[in-house]
């Protein structure tokens, strides 16, 4: 995978110590590691389901609570797709909401990009796919 190599290049020009792993399902990287702090970046390859709109948003979905995609790249909800999956997911957790927060929510989605729900047992990260277009 380029995109690890390049990757692994780069941290090793300023960093002391980078391990390499990967356990068949993705790739993490591990910065500096000692036992009280460890820094570890996950790469994961996302295939874009429609990589030639441009009208069509994708996003990765990051749990920060597991601290996983729960996805793995392999699914990537659209806008309205991410509404629902957050839906889902805080009803998991939670019989109620504020609205407030959710509108905010849909707020930073729509305009912004990307945007981030936190609430109760929950935290949810949601991030646009750039896409590339030939011309």
């Amino acid at each position: 995978m380029q995109a690890k190599r390049r990757t692994l290049e780069s941290l090793m020009c300023r960093y002391e110590e980078v391990i390499s792993t990967t356990d068949g399902m993705q790739d993490i990287i591990t910065i500096d590691s000692n036992e009280a702090e460890e820094e570890v970046l996950k790469i994961i390859e996302l295939k874009p389901t429609w990589p030639e709109s441009k009208d069509i948003r994708e996003y990765l979905v990051w749990d920060q609570m597991n601290c996983e995609a729960p996805f793995d790249g392999e699914y990537l909800p659209t806008d309205m797709a991410v509404i629902k999956d957050l839906c889902e997911r805080q009803e998991a957790v939670a019989d109620t909401f504020d609205v407030e927060v959710f509108h905010e929510f849909v707020r930073d989605l729509w305009y912004g990009g990307s945007a981030m729900f936190d609430a109760d047992d929950l935290c949810i990260y949601y991030f646009r796919l750039p896409k590339e277009f030939k011309s």
